[in-house]
C-alpha cells in the first residue's frame, strides 16, 4: 500500500523527475546554505566543548571563530555551494554571542 503525503504529491507536481530522484532513487537533496550555516555553527561549538572536556583547556574566542570558518568552508566545498557573505557573518555573530554569553 502506497503512502502519500503533501510533500510527495507537491514534489511530483513540481517535477516528476525530482520525485523519482528523491523518493524512488532515494538521492538526498542538496542542503541549503542555511543548513550549512547551522552545521558550521554547531560543529564549531562541538569543537569548543571537545577541547574543554578532553583537555580541560579553555579556548579563546578567536580559535572558536577560526573553527567556525574552517567548518563553513569545508561544508561549502563538500556540497559545492557558493559562499554567502551575509550568512557567513551571521554565523560569526552567533558563535561570538554564544561565547560571550556563556564564557565556556
Amino acid at each position: 500500500m502506497a503512502i502519500y503525503s503533501y510533500s510527495k504529491i507537491n514534489t511530483y507536481e513540481q517535477c516528476p523527475q525530482k520525485y523519482k530522484f528523491r523518493y524512488i532513487d532515494k538521492i538526498p537533496p542538496k542542503p541549503s546554505i542555511e543548513a550549512i550555516l547551522g552545521k558550521a555553527v554547531h560543529s564549531a561549538l562541538e569543537h569548543l566543548y571537545r577541547i574543554l572536556i578532553e583537555s580541560k583547556k579553555r579556548i579563546e574566542l578567536q580559535e572558536l571563530i577560526e573553527s567556525y570558518k574552517e567548518h563553513w568552508e569545508n561544508y561549502l566545498k563538500k556540497d559545492n555551494l557558493k559562499h554567502d557573505e551575509l550568512l557567513f557573518n551571521k554565523g560569526i555573530s552567533f558563535v561570538v554571542a554564544y561565547y560571550l554569553k556563556n564564557k565556556p
